[in-house]
């Protein structure tokens, strides 16, 4: 960065590493911008009643794009469910292996090892224990 700005391409992303925050440029970002268009966010089905509720409140990604600003939620293969208009409010990068229960938005107690395991099996089964994932922040947009 050669300057102060308020252009969003010149946000840094914080990091967690084995030791101090690294700041490094964003891994993903269309443009360098927030998206002014809906990116569809896919959830299998299961995860409709705690995004619908607001129990479910962040997602965690690895190697898909999930940039901050409007999206449209979907629930893949549920019988009922319409896609629902919602926002990322904010991404945040964590190595997994560092990952903690705090960062991902898990009760205290959980086991994050296992956490991790399960990611792999139910959606990311070539991911590897040290890759960089998303934590997204998302809102539902509720009818006025």
């Amino acid at each position: 960065m050669t300057g102060p700005s308020s252009d969003l391409s010149d946000r840094v992303i914080n990091v967690v590493a084995d030791g101090p925050l690294l700041d490094i440029p964003p891994l993903r970002q269309s443009g360098g911008m927030v998206s002014a268009t809906p990116n569809t966010i896919h959830f299998h089905r299961k995860h409709h009643e705690a995004v619908m509720s607001g129990e479910k409140v962040t997602t965690v990604r690895w190697n898909e794009d999930v940039p901050v600003g409007a999206a449209v939620f979907v629930f893949d293969e549920h019988p009922t469910a319409l896609s629902v208009p919602g926002t990322v409010i904010a991404v945040h990068q964590y190595r997994l292996d560092m990952l903690t229960a705090e960062q991902a938005h898990q009760p205290p107690e959980t086991d994050m090892q296992l956490f991790a395991q399960q990611l792999r099996e139910n959606y990311y089964p070539d991911m590897p224990s040290d890759a960089v994932v998303e934590v997204a922040q998302l809102a539902i947009e509720t009818s006025r």
